[in-house]
């Protein structure tokens, strides 16, 4: 967290889907220390042991009135919504596409991406009303390498398309909406694969850097774009392959949106074999975006982190 010691979020409301997770804790824990009050989504409720105010909230993100009722809870509890990120995501064992059913290809659309569209509709009509808005979206490198479990990578894919979407119709209204694809990230839920030392050597193997990456890394990462700083500078962004390398990059103060140049700089820098890319958009305007690195060798096994 050494990265926003600021507190450029105080004040700020930032809910977190997934939040029981590993990626999500991380996610809720970086937002809480830059002064966010934060709302942790799941399906059972989450522990809390985070600075500021916070709140646990039980919710399905897969049936439209557990999220509306949860947005409302939040709106009666702190009167906004400044921040979303659609974290909460399944991941099945792998299985080929002839093998699979209807009902499991069902579930991980339900989960992945119907629960992304919910959430986004209903915190973001939070957003619409006040004006102003991120939602950062968790995607996957799986969105473009093909890996054993197909249906994962369409509803990643199909994640990063409903961010552009947002990002096209509610940029002009105040919102921005990003979306983060996490490389080779050890957490719980992919923790079965590097249980094993010789597939945890192979994993490690086909990373630039030789490092898996760590839930802080894309916390990071989903922090920056959560910051009002950049607000009018950043939009439709995908960072792609997030993967440190190195010690933490140096504390930076997020103070003013002339700096973004030298911030997304800083991110690609410490996260090499990474990429930053889409658009940048400023009233309107679009700017070429930073870009910087690339992955060889992507797994085609399972590439889920939560």
């Amino acid at each position: 967290m050494s990265a926003f010691t600021d507190k450029v979020l105080a004040g700020r409301t930032a809910a977190v889907t997934g939040a029981g997770g590993g990626l999500g804790g991380a996610i809720l824990a970086q937002l809480a220390a830059m002064g966010a009050n934060v709302v942790a989504l799941d399906l059972h409720e989450v522990a809390l042991d985070l600075q500021g105010e916070h709140l646990s909230l039980v919710c399905d993100v897969t049936r439209d009135e557990a999220v509306a009722r949860a947005a409302q809870v939040v709106a009666d509890r702190f009167g906004r919504c400044d921040v979303l990120v659609n974290n909460a995501a399944i991941l099945p064992k792998p299985v080929p596409l002839e093998a699979t059913s209807e009902q499991l290809w069902g579930q991980v659309l339900d989960v992945n991406l119907k629960g992304s569209f919910l959430c986004s509709r209903h915190f973001g009509a939070l957003m619409l009303e006040a004006g102003r808005g991120s939602i950062v979206n968790l995607a996957s490198i799986a969105a473009s390498a093909p890996n054993a479990v197909g249906v994962y990578g369409v509803s990643k894919a199909a994640v990063l398309a409903l961010t552009r979407q947002i990002a096209v119709e509610w940029g002009p209204r105040g919102l921005r909406a990003n979306a983060v694809s996490p490389g080779l990230v050890r957490t719980p839920m992919s923790e079965p694969f590097y249980a094993d030392p010789e597939n945890h050597a192979a994993r490690t193997a086909k990373v630039a850097s030789r490092r898996i990456g760590v839930p802080s890394d894309v916390a990071s990462v989903v922090a920056f774009l959560a910051c009002d700083q950049i607000g009018n500078r950043v939009t439709s962004c995908g960072v792609r392959n997030v993967e440190r390398v190195g010690p933490s990059p140096p504390a930076a103060r997020l103070d003013g949106v002339d700096r973004l140049p030298q911030l997304v700089h800083r991110l690609a820098d410490h996260h090499h074999a990474g990429a930053v890319f889409g658009q940048a958009a400023s009233d309107g305007r679009a700017d070429a975006a930073a870009a910087a690195g690339h992955q060889r060798g992507l797994p085609t096994q399972e590439l889920g982190n939560r």
